[in-house]
C-alpha cells in the first residue's frame, strides 16, 4: 500500500483564528499514519483509494479533531481505516514547521500493490 502525504498547517493566533498558513512540502512524522486495507475495498476488488483529511496537532505530536475532507472512492472504508491509524500517528515535534494547534491537512493513497511512503508536492 502506498502512502503519500502532503500537509498544510495552519497556525493560530491568540484568539484562535487562522493568521499564516505553512505549506509542510514534506512533513516530519515521528510515526507514520499507517492504515490498514479496508474490507470492504477487497471484498470488492478495489485497488486503489485516496483520503485527505484535516486534523489538529497536538501535544506530543499527537493528531487529534481528524476530519475526512474526501475519500475516493467513497463508501469502500478507506476514510474509516485512515481515521483508525490517525490515533496512533505522531507529528514530530522537533521539527521547524511543528506547531500545537495548527491544522495539518494530509493526502493518504492506498495502492494495494505496494507498501511504501511518498511525501512530496503535488
Amino acid at each position: 500500500m502506498l502512502i503519500e502525504l502532503l500537509a498544510v498547517a495552519a497556525i493560530l493566533d491568540e484568539q484562535g483564528g487562522p493568521t499564516t498558513t505553512a505549506v509542510i512540502v514534506d512533513p516530519a512524522w515521528a510515526v507514520v499514519p499507517t492504515p490498514s486495507w479496508p474490507r470492504g475495498a477487497s471484498d470488492m476488488n478495489i485497488v486503489q483509494g485516496e483520503v485527505v483529511a484535516n486534523c489538529l496537532a497536538g501535544v506530543e505530536g499527537r493528531l487529534s479533531d481528524c476530519r475526512v475532507e474526501t475519500e475516493k472512492p467513497g463508501g469502500y472504508g478507506f476514510a474509516r481505516e485512515m481515521l483508525a491509524s490517525a490515533g496512533a500517528a505522531r507529528l514530530d515535534t522537533g521539527a521547524d514547521d511543528f506547531a500545537v494547534g495548527a491544522r495539518v491537512q494530509f493526502t493518504v493513497r492506498f495502492e494495494s500493490a505496494s507498501v511504501a511512503i511518498d511525501s512530496r508536492e503535488d
